[in-house]
């Protein structure tokens, strides 16, 4: 038998091929819908200070809905609401 047990394999996260800043992908986040209203979500990336890296913004309820640890959060109370600026955001900001 062994005196000590076997050496066990390293694990080291990978992010997926398409995989967003945290992890979730584009494809995952397209069929979450709001929970209030049950329309579209848009996968946009946090502002400095928010609770996590990347949110899922609902434009009809302007209600952005915090992604932590590559779990999306859909919880109105747990949701920020969006500036005006924000909601006039068409696109996903460039990450550079």
């Amino acid at each position: 038998m062994f005196k000590h047990s076997p050496p066990k394999p390293e694990y080291r996260a990978r992010a997926a091929p398409g995989a967003t800043l945290c992890g979730m992908k584009p494809a995952y986040a397209s069929l979450l819908v709001c929970p209030l209203c049950l329309g579209k979500l848009r996968l946009a990336e946090a502002p400095e200070g928010a609770r996590g890296k990347e949110e899922l913004w609902c434009g009809y309820d302007g209600l952005a809905y915090p992604i932590i640890h590559d779990l999306p959060v859909m919880l109105e109370s747990e949701a920020r609401r969006l500036s005006s600026e924000e909601k006039l955001r068409k696109k996903r900001p460039a990450s550079g």
